[in-house]
């Protein structure tokens, strides 16, 4: 498999999964924000209920951003894999083509390493506003 692929593969993982993370917290918070708005609205409405909907959707949430913080992982572990692999592959090539394809590896796996770090920095942020909730 050519290394541009690798690297390609491996920023567009980390770049899908940072994208739908933060969509899916936009939409958390859209969700708390539009409860609290109904919750104002309509004073008869049981205090318990509307809380413990929100904390089971924010709950929903951290569960589902923990399964992609997960997975990245393992897409780190398969990137550094194919790196090694790849470089053993390659030991014979000249030099620069190595150096490229371990800059452009090493970049990929860095990508994904900082959404993994937004993931769960995120799902920090999230569990702190879920005790206030």
């Amino acid at each position: 498999m050519p290394p541009t692929v690798l690297a390609g593969s491996g920023l567009a993982l980390g770049a899908v999964s940072g994208a739908a993370a933060k969509a899916t917290v936009a939409a958390a918070f859209d969700t708390v924000k539009e409860r609290r708005r109904q919750h104002s609205a309509d004073r008869t409405a049981s205090t318990g209920t509307v809380a413990g909907s929100v904390s089971s959707e924010i709950e929903k949430i951290i569960w589902m951003i923990d399964k992609n913080h997960q997975a990245l992982i393992g897409v780190i572990d398969r990137i550094g894999t194919n790196h090694a692999w790849l470089l053993t592959t390659l030991a014979g090539a000249s030099p620069s083509l190595l150096q490229q394809v371990n800059g452009q590896l090493a970049d990929a796996r860095r990508a994904v390493e900082e959404a993994c770090t937004l993931l769960r920095l995120s799902n920090d942020k999230i569990r702190s506003y879920l005790r206030l909730v």
